[in-house]
C-alpha cells in the first residue's frame, strides 16, 4: 500500500472514530438543534423552554428511570417531531438494535412521523455526521415497517390497526383521540381498551421496557385519566398558561422535573404563543376547546354547562330549619351495577325548595348493586323526614318504583323522552344561572359534586348530573299551592298530592 493510501485509510479511520465519539457525546438537545434541518429545511426553528423539560424526560426514559411516561402539552409546540421523530433517531445512535411500536389515532398521523424518521436517519447527514456501522435494510423499507442492519425496527400503525405479532422495546403514543372522538363514550371506551390490553402486551420486557404518551387532555376519562386510576405513570404537564392546580397534582416528577414557571397565567411559549395569539385561539376553540387544548384540562375550570360561579355557597346557620322548609324532595339516579363498576353509580340527592331557593342538602353516592341501593334509598328517606322521591323511569327505574310502592307513600317517576342528556340539562341552565341553587358551604361532598357537574359533560361521570337535572327540570317554576290548586277551588274536592304531582289533575 503506498504512502498516499496508507494517510488516506487513516484519514478514514480517524474520521470514523470521531463519528462513533459524536454518536456517543451528542445530546438530545445538540441533535435535534442539528437535525432540524432534514425534516424542515425552510422553517426555522424557534427553541421554548418547555422542550428541555420535554427533552430532560426523554432522556431518563432512555436511561432507564422512567418506564412510563405521559406528557401533556399543547398542539404546535413540536410534540410528534420531538417525541416521534428526533428521539428515536437519536436513540438508535446508542442503542441501534431497539424497535419501537408508534401509534397514533390515525394510520396517517402514525405513518407521517415515521417517514419523517427515516429521512432522518438515512440523510447524508446523520450517515455523515455518525458514521454508523448499520444501514437501512432494503427488504424491510415501508412507510409502516422499516428495519436496520442490528436488528433494529420501526412499526407504526393507527391505533385501531394490526399490532398482533410485533413487540417493542418502547412504545410511543402520539394523540390517541382526536378532539372528534373524545366527544364518543364508544371511541373513548374502545381508545382506553386498546391501549390497556393490547399496546401493553406488546412489550418485549414488560419490567424493563418503556411506553411514552403525548397528547393534549380531552377528557377525564381520556388515556391519560386512565393512567391517572392504573398509576404508575409519570406526568409532565405543561400548560399554554400556568395553572398552579395543574402544577401541584402533577409536579414534581420523580426526577425533580416539570413545569419551571409559578406565577399563574405565565405563558409556556411565549416565542411564538403570544398573548394575542392565545387569545385568538381561545375566540376560535371556543372555552371548552381551549381548556383541553391549551389548558390540559377536559374543560374549563370555571365550567362548561354549568359554570361553578352560579352555585351559591351558604352557611348552615344561613339555611332554613328543616321544619321551616315548605318542599322537601329526594332524586335518585339509579344506574345499577356491581358495586365494583364505578360506572354504575348510584346518586341519592335531598334537596329543599323554599321561597324561591333550591337547596341540595345532602346526597349518597356509591356504586350499588339493586338490593343495596334499595337498602340504601330507604334508609336515606327515613334519615331525612320521609320526603317525596323522584326516580327516573328507564332501565332499572321501573323495578325500584314498583319495589318500593308499599314502603314510601310518594314516588314519582320522571319520563324524560327521547331527549337526550345534554338537551335536557341546557333546559335548566337558566334556572341555575339564575343563582337559585344553593349549596352548605364546608359540606365534605361539596367540591366533588361541583366538580362533577362543571365538568359535565366533559367528566368521566354524570349520575350527580342526572340526578339534578331531573329534579329541577320540575323545580325550575314554582311550587303548586296544594290546598288552593285550581282544581280544587273548581271541583271543591280534596285532590291528591301526588295527581298533581304526576299532572293527573
Amino acid at each position: 500500500m503506498t504512502v498516499v493510501a496508507h494517510q488516506a485509510a487513516a484519514e478514514l479511520e480517524r474520521r470514523r472514530r470521531a463519528a462513533q465519539a459524536r454518536a456517543e457525546s451528542i445530546t438530545l438537545r445538540e441533535f435535534v438543534k442539528e437535525a432540524w434541518h432534514v425534516v424542515e429545511p425552510s422553517v426555522q426553528l424557534v427553541w421554548g423552554r418547555h422542550l428541555d423539560a420535554i427533552i430532560e424526560h426523554l432522556q431518563a426514559v432512555t436511561d432507564g428511570e422512567i418506564r412510563r411516561l405521559k406528557i401533556n402539552v399543547p398542539p404546535g409546540h413540536m410534540k410528534s417531531l420531538l417525541v416521534g421523530v428526533f428521539w428515536p433517531s437519536w436513540m438508535w445512535l446508542r442503542a441501534p438494535h431497539e424497535r419501537y411500536l408508534a401509534t397514533s389515532h390515525t394510520a396517517t398521523l402514525a405513518m407521517r412521523d415515521a417517514i419523517k424518521m427515516r429521512d432522518v436517519v438515512r440523510s447524508e447527514w446523520y450517515q455523515r455526521t455518525f458514521r454508523p456501522d448499520w444501514r437501512l435494510r432494503g427488504d424491510i423499507d415501508a412507510k409502516g415497517r422499516f428495519a436496520n442492519t442490528v436488528q433494529g425496527e420501526r412499526y407504526s400503525t393507527g391505533l385501531t390497526g394490526t399490532i398482533t405479532g410485533f413487540r417493542g422495546d418502547g412504545i410511543i403514543i402520539d394523540d390517541p383521540l382526536s378532539a372528534t372522538d373524545a366527544h364518543s363514550e364508544a371511541v373513548r371506551t374502545e381508545t382506553n381498551r386498546v391501549i390497556r390490553e393490547t399496546l401493553s402486551n406488546r412489550l418485549n420486557d414488560p419490567a424493563n421496557s418503556w411506553m411514552v404518551s403525548i397528547m393534549q387532555r380531552l377528557h377525564e376519562d381520556d388515556p391519560c385519566g386512565m393512567w391517572d386510576d392504573l398509576g404508575g405513570w409519570e406526568t409532565l404537564c405543561l400548560p399554554s398558561e400556568y395553572d398552579d392546580e395543574l402544577a401541584r397534582k402533577y409536579h414534581p416528577t420523580c426526577i425533580g422535573g416539570g413545569d419551571w414557571r409559578t406565577t399563574p397565567g405565565a405563558l409556556l411559549f411565549p416565542e411564538r404563543f403570544t398573548p394575542t395569539v392565545l387569545e385568538s385561539d381561545r375566540t376560535i376553540l371556543g372555552s371548552q376547546g381551549y381548556a383541553a387544548q391549551h389548558g390540559q384540562r377536559p374543560a374549563p375550570a370555571e365550567g362548561l354547562l354549568f359554570r361553578r360561579e352560579w352555585f351559591t355557597l351558604v352557611d348552615r346557620a344561613d339555611m332554613p330549619l328543616p321544619g321551616e322548609v315548605r318542599e322537601k324532595a329526594i332524586s335518585v339516579d339509579a344506574s345499577f351495577g356491581s358495586e365494583k363498576d364505578t360506572a354504575s353509580r348510584v346518586a341519592i340527592g335531598l334537596w329543599w325548595r323554599d321561597q324561591g331557593r333550591v337547596y341540595r342538602v345532602a346526597e349518597r353516592v356509591e356504586a350499588m348493586s339493586y338490593t343495596r341501593t334499595r337498602a340504601a334509598l330507604v334508609d336515606f328517606w327515613q334519615r331525612h323526614g320521609q320526603p317525596d322521591v323522584y326516580i327516573e323511569n328507564k332501565a332499572n327505574g321501573p323495578a325500584l318504583i314498583s319495589d318500593l310502592r308499599e314502603t314510601i307513600p310518594v314516588i314519582i317517576p320522571i319520563e324524560t323522552g327521547s331527549r337526550d342528556k345534554q338537551s335536557r340539562a341546557h333546559a335548566v341552565t337558566p334556572f341555575v344561572e339564575s343563582g337559585a341553587v344553593h349549596l352548605p358551604r364546608g359540606a365534605a361532598w361539596v367540591d366533588e359534586w361541583l366538580h362533577e357537574v362543571t365538568q359535565f359533560p366533559r367528566g368521566r361521570n354524570d349520575d350527580r348530573v342526572d340526578e339534578m337535572v331531573q329534579l329541577l327540570a320540575r323545580w325550575k317554576t314554582p311550587p303548586p299551592t296544594f290546598a288552593e290548586s285550581p282544581a280544587t277551588r273548581q271541583h271543591g274536592a280534596r285532590v291528591d298530592r301526588r295527581d298533581l304531582l304526576l299532572g293527573r289533575r
